[in-house]
């Protein structure tokens, strides 16, 4: 073999030897790449709901525009009924989705046993300021200082008052404040 026939020989091992592990490491980075969302099927409410992953769809557009280079993989049609143990089954897999809704009887569990991320960091980084959400609902996701999770779809609880019945019955109208206990005394004396 000639000196010209090994350096051609030697330089195609090289140059196949590269493209193999160019293609490796772009698989490797590609997986790397991918962010997985699992949500289930249908309201939080049991109600109907035609627009429930719009959301979502709206959160992963925004995303998609600053990190073009991540693939997004929903992981969805989990009936609501089956999303506790289809959620549980891939966290003992080790193949828990990167985001998630959690349901709230299994919040304190999971967050005890270490399957979340503190996002407190994160919020910082972001500039995001715990005052864009309900508080009580946020306070709900927070385990010993750690903000673990970011409330969704929370359902508050409000009291309404109607204040020219109030004013009608010449009773004062409450301070923004007020307690249900207030609520009640007021019933007792509009009766």
């Amino acid at each position: 073999m000639t000196k010209t026939k090994k350096n051609i020989l030697y330089l195609s091992v090289l140059f196949l030897l590269i493209t193999i592990t160019a293609l490796v490491r772009y698989k490797s980075w590609q997986e790397d790449h991918v962010l997985t969302v699992g949500i289930y099927t249908g309201s939080s409410w049991d109600v109907p709901n035609n627009h429930q992953y719009q959301a979502f769809d709206y959160a992963i557009k925004q995303f998609k525009k600053k990190h073009p280079h991540v693939q997004i993989k929903y992981e969805n049609g989990i009936q609501k009924s089956d999303y506790r143990n289809w959620l549980s089954e891939k966290i003992v897999q080790g193949k828990a989705p990167d985001l998630m809704i959690v349901p709230d009887n299994l919040f304190n569990l999971l967050a005890h046993n270490g399957a979340f991320k503190d996002l407190s960091g994160f919020m910082a980084e972001d500039k995001i300021s715990p005052d864009r959400f309900y508080s009580v609902a946020l306070n709900s996701s927070n385990l010993n200082d750690h903000q673990y999770a970011l409330p969704f779809q929370a359902n508050p609880q409000f009291m309404v008052m109607n204040k020219d019945l109030l004013l009608r019955n010449k009773l004062a109208i409450p301070p923004f404040n007020w307690s249900p206990a207030e609520l009640k005394k007021l019933c007792h004396q509009l009766a």
